[in-house]
């Protein structure tokens, strides 16, 4: 008897990023994308959550699928890739999205060394194990995007990864429907789909009617035009550069991962060399013969838009009669950052317009009449939204019962539940499994939660350190640094809180570096009158070899 297919979302089902879904068969699995989750507002220490690896271990992985190169689709492979062995499959631009990623890391150039990517061809079989896997050409807002066929134990699953059904993509070719109906034909037992905007009527504008919108925008531009976007939207860069030229401007792009990403897909040939100059060339055009593509569409205070705004790119420069186009949505918890940097904008007499003005973006997720052809076109035997929060996986179940499925094809769950489909098209419910999530840093280092949450508490409240150096025998051997930061302290604090400290390590039973550290916390928090809901305090005993 063939065992159950079991599939199991680490992330991304039940929130919006983070994705990432395991499948397992017998004694091995697969994995689907490894996200990260962005913006998490109330720990300010942390810059992405990534999906533990613990569900991973000792499971026998024996591949990693990448259905494209967004953050919330690759963020976490290098931290998977660290841990666990495995072969890296996908389409070229997100494997040398990742890769590159990883070799410009001081702690993941390694990994990236050691690792094994695998690119494919649309169409193309691998076996992983016991699965077969093959990669469906679809559009999304990033070249390179596949949806993921897998198959295994007599069984079908397509996973879509993010998608639209743009019928006239900027760049490359539409979604191939002929293949997507040959697999409907041939049987699919489960369909597991996109739902960003599962809550949307009718369908998504193509990005066509995006550039379109765009340069009739540009037209209007007395001086320096200036679209932002999100620098992995390769398809609006090349058409907007393409635009430039038949607008009699120069196009100059700005900012480290939109020139990044650029040099990536010239090099993978995903269209040839983009017409383009420098900045000290844009400079010195007249402002009327100039577009520029910039980052910082979400306000980031590092965007190359936020530095124009700042008059920090020289030689390029802003004045009264240039305009920025927003091309983005806002992400949400980027509102305030974006309004400020819109403000900034208008003060220097910029004119700016954003897609609540002008049709200048479009999703690249499908809605409701989208989702209802894939149902169509796969004819799956079972449907399980995904990749949203629970709204919106119920407004994609919707959808498929409308479109003709029973409610109990119909699976709706969220992450660390499962379910297991067997042969014929039946499901059942799995186990429920913990599913953590690895708080990451600035800087790429992951944390634990206590950590996290202390970073919080400095913060929030401020932080007193206390350093001492000690001899062989455990007593002090140089000064006592006492130092705040969020925090003022007088030199007379400084001073009292160093001799307290320094009586407190005289007492002989204090014979470990931990015990020391704990009883000088305790006497900087009461030399200093803090409190439990008072500054962090963090003391620290250096042995002076």
């Amino acid at each position: 008897m063939n065992p159950p297919l079991q599939v199991l979302p680490l992330g991304g089902s039940g929130e919006v990023g983070l994705n990432a879904t395991r499948y397992t068969l017998g004694d091995s699995c697969l994995v689907v994308d490894f996200g990260a989750l962005l913006g998490i507002e109330d720990l300010p220490s942390v810059s992405k959550l990534v999906p533990g690896t613990e569900p991973l271990e000792g499971r026998g992985l024996v591949g990693l699928v990448l259905t494209h190169g967004h953050e919330d689709h690759i963020g976490g492979v290098g931290h998977l890739l660290e841990r666990i062995k495995v072969p890296v499959h996908g389409f070229p631009l997100p494997l040398e999205m990742v890769r590159s990623r990883l070799r410009g890391s001081d702690r993941f150039a390694s990994t990236e060394r050691k690792s094994r990517f695998v690119s494919m061809e649309p169409g193309q079989r691998v076996e992983l194990g016991p699965f077969e896997i093959e990669l469906v050409s679809v559009t999304h807002s990033i070249p390179d995007t596949a949806m993921v066929v897998i198959r295994g134990g007599g069984m079908t699953v397509v996973h879509t990864g993010d998608f639209k059904l743009d019928r006239a993509p900027a760049l490359g070719g539409p979604s191939d429907v002929a293949r997507l109906e040959a697999l409907g034909q041939a049987g699919v037992d489960l369909l597991m789909s996109d739902s960003t905007n599962a809550e949307r009527p009718g369908r998504t504008p193509s990005e066509t009617s995006v550039v379109e919108a765009l340069r009739a925008w540009i037209r209007t531009v007395r001086g320096r035009a200036v679209v932002t976007f999100v620098s992995s939207h390769l398809h609006r860069m090349q058409a907007l550069a393409e635009a430039a030229e038949d607008l009699g401007r120069k196009a100059v792009v700005l900012g480290r991962s939109m020139g990044r990403n650029l040099e990536l897909a010239e090099r993978l040939d995903l269209f040839s060399t983009l017409p383009r100059v420098s900045v000290d060339e844009a400079a010195r055009l007249p402002p009327e013969s100039v577009l520029v593509l910039a980052t910082g569409s979400q306000g980031e205070p590092g965007g190359a838009l936020a530095r124009l705004a700042r008059g920090e790119m020289a030689p390029l420069h802003l004045a009264p009669g240039d305009a920025v186009a927003f091309s983005a949505r806002v992400i949400p918890g980027r509102e305030l950052s974006v309004r400020k940097l819109r403000n900034r904008l208008v003060q220097r007499g910029i004119d700016v317009v954003t897609a609540k003005d002008l049709p200048i973006h479009t999703s690249g997720h499908a809605q409701q009449d989208e989702q209802a052809d894939l149902l169509r076109w796969l004819q799956p035997r079972n449907f399980a939204p995904m990749h949203g929060d629970r709204t919106m996986l119920e407004a994609h179940a919707a959808t498929a019962r409308r479109a003709g499925l029973t409610p109990d094809q119909v699976w709706v769950f969220e992450d660390g539940q499962s379910i297991e489909v067997r042969p014929g098209g039946r499901i059942e419910w799995g186990p429920v499994e913990d599913v953590p999530r690895v708080p990451v840093d600035d800087a790429g280092r992951s944390m634990t939660w206590a950590e996290a949450k202390e970073r919080r508490k400095i913060a929030q409240r401020g932080l007193v350190t206390c350093t001492v150096w000690v001899d062989d025998q455990g007593a002090v051997a140089g000064p006592v640094a006492v130092d705040g930061f969020g925090v003022e302290l007088s030199d007379a604090d400084r001073r009292q809180v160093a001799e307290a400290v320094r009586g407190a390590l005289r007492d002989p039973s204090l014979i470990s570096i931990a015990g020391m550290e704990d009883k000088m916390t305790a006497t900087v928090r009461q030399r200093l009158g803090i409190n439990r809901q008072g500054p962090w305090v963090a003391s620290r005993v250096i042995p002076d070899r």
